[in-house]
């Protein structure tokens, strides 16, 4: 009992300074208690305490009622607990019971604890341990009531996505985790290639599709023009102008005077009496060309368009073709790291399980466990 005695006046020692708590009502019918941090002709900030924390609050200066100041609930505890007498374990249990509901969770276990290990009776010290529970404590075999915290983080335990495990175990699992994430990525860009063919997208195969459409059209159309050529010069064969040649065909044109011209305006021939109905079929045959031409002329800029796209659609897929060996590189250099940190991760475990015992607690001679039970160790240290 003297010994649960000194371990409460540590706890009174060792309080932060005396503060003083502000309580705000609003006009929306709230009472808020904390301590108010600033203050201005606009506004307050509130500091309150939470099971989380402390949390800082502004309320405008047009919403409060009322602000009073009274003691805080650490000041109500220092009379409430020296009005105690040690071995009254109902009455430290009640005190308790108030600490965890004012967010004061070392007080409450001090008390709890002085009911658990100065042999309170049967009933207050079972209730004492369902309060324990509650605050996060755990009776472990050797150490006693301890929190989850003060019991392994000395034993070099971590918490781990919900589990306790050793340190290295932590950085073996978070190393082969991230590194199997960075080769998942790594063959989901090297997946994205599988629409490359010979090197070149699926958008490249397209375009040259849709090339080779309008290939086949000029191909026709240009059947047609070198067949209107043909005509044209069996029918230049029969007039007396000798000097007519087949490219001259599209540019020729007759003046005023009778008188043929090539485009250049160079002079051909004067057209003679007996010429003029084979000059006249020639000009049909000329027209038809000029009309079969012009159709052709915006096919063929089209073809020049979906060259130049494919010629950029292959210039970049060399590229990649390039980068291809790299990412491969890279691939088989994180197979290699996620195969060690895989190999760190199973000795790290295999040591962990070699210091767990049956009831998955540090077995009583694990070395590194040693010093850890400390008896008559108090929450967070005191």
């Amino acid at each position: 009992m003297k010994r649960a005695s000194t371990l409460i006046l540590l706890v009174v020692l060792l309080w932060p300074a005396v503060v003083r708590a502000d309580v705000v009502v609003t006009r929306d019918g709230r009472t808020l208690e904390g301590v108010i941090v600033e203050e201005s002709p606009d506004r307050v900030v509130l500091e309150m305490e939470s099971a989380s924390g402390k949390v800082r609050t502004p309320i405008a200066r047009k919403d409060i009622v009322s602000i009073q100041r009274r003691a805080t609930a650490r000041e109500e505890y220092e009379p409430r607990r020296s009005a105690l007498r040690v071995e009254d374990f109902r009455g430290h249990l009640d005190l308790a019971r108030w600490c965890a509901e004012n967010y004061l969770k070392t007080e409450a276990a001090t008390h709890l604890l002085h009911i658990v290990r100065d042999k309170a009776k049967p009933v207050e010290a079972t209730e004492a341990r369902l309060q324990l529970v509650k605050l996060g404590y755990r009776e472990f075999p050797r150490e006693g009531w301890l929190t989850e915290d003060e019991f392994w983080m000395p034993k070099g335990f971590q918490r781990w996505k919900g589990a306790w495990v050793t340190r290295e175990f932590a950085a073996a699992e978070e190393q082969s985790l991230r590194v199997g994430d960075e080769l998942e990525k790594m063959r989901k860009r090297i997946a994205g290639r599988a629409d490359t063919v010979g090197g070149k997208s699926a958008e490249y195969d397209k375009l040259a599709a849709e090339w080779q459409r309008w290939k086949e059209k000029v191909d026709v159309l240009e059947k047609k023009i070198e067949a209107g050529l043909d005509d044209a010069m069996v029918l230049v064969e029969r007039t007396n102008c000798r000097t007519v040649k087949r490219e001259d065909v599209f540019g020729m044109g007759l003046d005023l005077k009778g008188h043929w011209y090539r485009a250049d305006g160079t002079f051909l021939v004067a057209q003679t009496a007996s010429d003029a109905s084979i000059w006249d079929q020639f000009r049909k045959i000329q027209k038809d060309l000029r009309a079969t031409d012009k159709e052709r002329q915006p096919i063929i800029v089209r073809m020049n368009q979906l060259l130049a796209k494919m010629d950029k659609l292959a210039a970049a897929a060399k590229k990649r073709q390039a980068g291809s060996e790299n990412l491969e590189q890279e691939e088989a250099r994180l197979e290699q790291e996620l195969a060690e940190a895989q190999a760190r991760r199973q000795t790290a475990k295999a040591a962990m399980d070699a210091r767990l015992g049956p009831d998955g607690l540090p077995r009583p001679t694990d070395p590194e466990g040693e010093g850890g039970a400390q008896e008559g160790k108090e929450p967070g240290g005191k």
